[in-house]
């Protein structure tokens, strides 16, 4: 038990000695990560493709030691209870609130920002709408006589089935 007990409570050590600017970017990237590969794990189609894209951020974030808060929650008392030499405190205050609030910036301001301006709901219905203004324009030179019903009709269907695809997000 000696190699995982000296590594836990190194583990803890480290993790509360921090200095408190690397703990909150560290905790930024940490909960990036967890939220990009729950969304890629969520568009992917097939269960392979699902564990591919959930696999590699993951690993990444392990890989690379970043703070995540429910990591830091097991590890940390974990490596305390163990006789580390540290204070419950100095890990609540320094390492564990900085790690909160840097996992909700992570996750909700750079993960959720970015998929709210990418898959922003209103952009689509933007995009229905002028495709309706094209049609409706089109119609009214079709009726006009500016033109063969049939062919801007069929273009018009094409356009607004394609335009629609190109905005609507891939989900499961």
């Amino acid at each position: 038990t000696e190699p995982w007990l000296s590594y836990t409570t190194g583990l803890a050590v480290t993790k509360i000695n921090l200095d408190p600017d690397v703990a909150f970017i560290r905790s930024i990237a940490a909960n990036a990560l967890v939220c990009t590969s729950l969304m890629l794990g969520q568009s992917a189609r097939t269960m392979m493709g699902k564990l591919g894209a959930i696999w590699f951020p993951i690993m990444v974030f392990s890989a690379t030691g970043f703070e995540h808060c429910v990591a830091n929650m097991a590890y940390v008392p974990l490596g305390l209870m163990y006789g580390a030499d540290c204070d419950y405190r100095k890990w609540l205050y320094q390492n564990l609130l900085l790690s909160i609030v840097g996992n909700t910036v992570g996750g909700g301001l750079v993960v959720g920002g970015a998929a709210y301006f990418l898959y922003d709901w209103t952009t689509m219905l933007r995009v229905a709408e002028q495709d309706e203004d094209r049609m409706a324009r089109e119609e009214s030179a079709t009726m006009n006589g500016s033109g063969s019903s049939w062919s801007v009709d069929y273009r018009s269907r094409l356009n607004t089935s394609i335009s629609t695809l190109d905005h609507v997000p891939m989900l499961p």
